[in-house]
């Protein structure tokens, strides 16, 4: 276990009640600093109290294939931060980890993603300690993903943002939080990119639409894109652990897949199937394609058990999955 995955677990521990007066003195001052941050807030668009951010310098070896990267980040030094918008879900801050917000450099053109994760962002509902401590702290989760990046580097620029570090910062109302400042990689969620494309069952697309084929070779070009790099994490002992539609993101005009989000990251007793079976799950748009991308992963020796995933299962049964002679991929 290297040093970083070491903070992650004494920082952990250090948070942990150790028994029910403290669980609920720990919660009575998430909920004190709640109401603070309410009364003086510090994250709010065009907000420019963040203290000033030592940023290292990020090489860059010259791979045609890797994003250049940002230009501030390509000699070390000062910079601050404007918050310009909040990202991701509106939900309430009772539900949240953190906050991420795209943010603007300086007095510059140039913008990365600030996510911020802050104690009194998640607050456990549930008064038992023992049911408290498998769940994850928001500064806990700014380590792990940290963590997830630097495992990750050599891949950073190509299908993972650059890591530009992470921060410890005060919030006005009193708090300490951590801050994981992250490229910004301009695209469309695979999430999003779906919606439109939903064809429900099919009922009105014959086989010879030439859309139906179109989708169907786009989804065999993201499996095998997404299946490479989570065998490459999973070499690098890395499990996304929530790679849903949300957190793939395509980038415009190529619609290569960048990969972000690693605050869920595993780095142990990993499980590969998981993170490809989310994925999946968020871009195959209806039942037909459904079947034809379980038959293609079956007839190509790849990764087919997402398909049980499928939120309309009771509605469709894979052709391949009927034969008695198929034993599946070996």
């Amino acid at each position: 276990m290297d040093s970083l995955m070491q903070h992650i677990v004494a920082l952990d521990d250090s948070e942990s009640p150790l028994d029910m007066d403290g669980f609920r003195q720990w919660t009575k001052n998430l909920h004190a600093a709640r109401n603070r941050s309410l009364q003086q807030p510090t994250l709010f668009e065009g907000s420019e109290a963040l203290a000033p951010i030592h940023v290292s310098a990020i090489s860059y070896d010259g791979d045609p294939h890797r994003r250049e990267p940002p230009a501030f980040a390509r000699a070390s030094g000062q910079h601050r931060l404007k918050l310009i918008s909040r990202l991701g879900s509106a939900s309430a801050r009772p539900q949240a980890d953190g906050e991420a917000w795209l943010a603007q450099v300086d007095d510059t053109e140039q913008k990365v993603i600030a996510k911020i994760f802050c104690p009194s962002f998640q607050i456990p509902e549930k008064p038992s300690v023992h049911d408290f401590e498998d769940v994850p702290r928001p500064r806990q989760r700014a380590r792990t993903e940290a963590q997830a990046y630097s495992s990750l580097s050599c891949y950073q620029g190509l299908w993972i943002p650059y890591f530009l570090g992470i921060y410890e910062i005060e919030l006005l109302h009193g708090e300490t939080a951590d801050m994981v400042l992250l490229e910004y990689v301009p695209g469309q969620s695979l999430f999003d990119w779906r919606r439109p494309h939903v064809l429900g069952n099919c009922e009105d697309h014959s086989e010879s639409d030439p859309e139906i084929t179109r989708l169907h070779n786009i989804h065999i070009e993201w499996l095998h894109k997404i299946n490479r790099h989570v065998d490459a994490m999973y070499e690098r002992g890395v499990q996304h652990g929530d790679l849903n539609g949300f957190n793939i993101i395509l980038t415009p005009g190529t619609e290569d897949i960048v990969i972000i989000d690693f605050e869920n990251a595993r780095f142990e007793y990993l499980f590969k199937d998981r993170d490809v079976q989310k994925a999946v799950c968020g871009f195959v748009c209806c039942e037909n394609h459904l079947t034809k991308l379980f038959d293609y992963c079956w007839d190509n020796g790849l990764p087919y058990e997402w398909w049980e995933w499928w939120p309309g299962l009771d509605r469709v049964v894979p052709l391949s999955s009927t034969s008695a002679d198929d034993t599946g991929p070996s």
